[in-house]
């Protein structure tokens, strides 16, 4: 039963002037703070509106003039405000939560246990974090400060749980003017990963030498409080269609962020907006939890390949702007290569391009790989069998390295953990589970009988 936050914030909140009707922010089992509804709610009401002087932003030209990121610059805005924003940040996750979810913050050991999608997401994140980690220990300890002493434990976990906030918690924010509408239907917090819009003709001076720099997406973030604890769920239909049209929408303008409601919700009921749709793998590196039956979910299958891979093969793959990115999907709805494309997970048109390039050598001219991937579809002059082969070897590849990787995982984890262990036991069930399944079904469909029924 979802129970209230401190009265504190809800004080705090109306004092920034940011006005709700019909939603509060509540502690909900499981999954930290989100936000309810506080009676009945029709589609189309407005439920927080919070103005654009109660968002907190930075100045991109400040940042670009002292060669730092937005990112670290809001971060430590955060430490240095602490007392100011205490009702909000005293709702937030501590760094001992953190820790726990977070796999920036996990040991070595644990972190090279998560699956391949994981670990590159994960490189990516440690790179932003130790860079802007290095701006924070050049600061001074205090102000006018003449020298930088060592930062204290304490200090560097301080920073980096406000960074990790900064790095969850922030909306994409293009600095719009009175004359901008550039960011009407905006559906979730900051994704990143590049995937949200940007304005993309956004221009500002840098202090340093007066040149303009075009805005990309990690110098468009703003920390929208309340907002912030809506909860991320993705509808069957996606980031478009009918996943979009069940959450609660958010946009923004230069008056500042508006969530609206898109159905009906009784008293009680927690409302949620969509970060976007993403893969377990990014949506644990990046805000550290794995939503159940996530229809966006997907597998990496670029390091299983690798050694099934040549000079020959990778060149071809190369010159026809196929090689990497090799992914089965949770669901494809849209696709018509499956007998059950709604449940049984699929190969993207990449990997199925890359199948037929590793049958290459003896089975597969060049010519029919060339015809595959510039039109989905084999060569009239292709082997019978061929569709047979590729999908025998995407099953041998699945069985015989990734889901015997899951399984060797979880083996020595074991059951009945919590924290890092638990979340890494349940990822590569997850993991385990889908390709067995694309495995499977891929094989039953051709040969009469499953990969692991041989």
């Amino acid at each position: 039963m979802a129970t209230d936050v401190s009265s504190e914030f809800d004080t705090w909140i109306r004092e920034k002037n940011i006005q709700f009707s019909g939603v509060r922010a509540a502690k909900i089992p499981g999954k930290g703070v989100g936000c309810v509804a506080d009676g009945y709610i029709e589609p189309g009401d407005t439920l927080i509106h919070v103005p654009s002087t109660a968002i907190l932003t930075v100045s991109p030209s400040d940042c670009f003039s002292r060669n730092i990121s937005v990112h670290h610059a809001l971060a430590q805005t955060l430490v240095d405000r602490a007392k100011e924003f205490k009702p909000w940040l005293d709702v937030m996750p501590s760094y001992e939560d953190l820790e726990g979810c977070m796999p920036v913050l996990w040991t070595e050991e644990l972190a090279q246990r998560l699956p391949c999608a994981a670990r590159a997401y994960l490189a990516k994140q440690r790179t932003k974090l130790d860079r802007d980690t290095q701006e924070f220990m050049k600061l001074p300890t205090r102000r006018n400060a003449e020298t930088t002493a060592p930062r204290s434990e304490q200090a560097l976990k301080e920073y980096k749980r406000a960074w990790l906030l900064v790095n969850t918690r922030s909306f994409y924010w293009d600095y719009p003017t009175s004359a901008s509408t550039s960011g009407a239907g905006v559906t979730g917090k900051r994704d990143g990963n590049g995937e949200k819009p940007r304005r993309k003709n956004a221009r500002t001076k840098s202090g340093r030498n007066g040149k303009m720099k075009t805005l990309e997406r990690d110098d468009c973030m703003a920390l929208c409080p309340f907002i912030d604890f809506f909860n991320h769920e993705e509808g069957a239909g996606g980031d478009s269609g009918a996943g979009r049209e069940i959450k609660a929408a958010v946009s923004f303008n230069h008056m500042g962020f508006v969530v609206t409601a898109n159905r009906h919700y009784e008293k009680g009921e927690e409302i949620h907006v969509t970060y976007g749709s993403y893969s377990n793998d990014f949506l644990l590196v990046e805000y550290g939890f794995l939503p159940p039956n996530n229809p966006a979910d997907s597998i990496a299958l670029d390091e299983y390949f690798s050694s099934y891979m040549n000079t020959d093969r990778e060149e071809l793959l190369r010159e026809l702007d196929m090689l990497g990115n090799y992914t089965i999907y949770t669901s494809q709805p849209n696709s018509t290569d499956s007998k059950d494309s709604s449940t049984s997970p699929l190969p993207c048109h990449r990997t199925q391009t890359a199948l037929r390039a590793l049958l290459s050598d003896v089975q597969v001219p060049r010519e029919h790989i060339r015809t595959y991937a510039q039109t989905g579809e084999d060569h009239p002059d292709a082997d019978p069998e061929i569709e047979r082969r590729v999908r025998r070897l995407l099953g041998d590849v699945l069985v015989e390295t990734l889901v015997k990787e899951g399984e060797m995982v979880l083996k020595d984890i074991g059951e009945g953990k919590d924290g890092p262990e638990g979340l890494l036991v349940q990822r590569w069930r997850e993991v385990v589970g889908m390709g067995r399944a694309c495995a499977d079904g891929w094989c039953r469909e051709k040969t009469g009988r499953g990969r692991s029924e041989e």
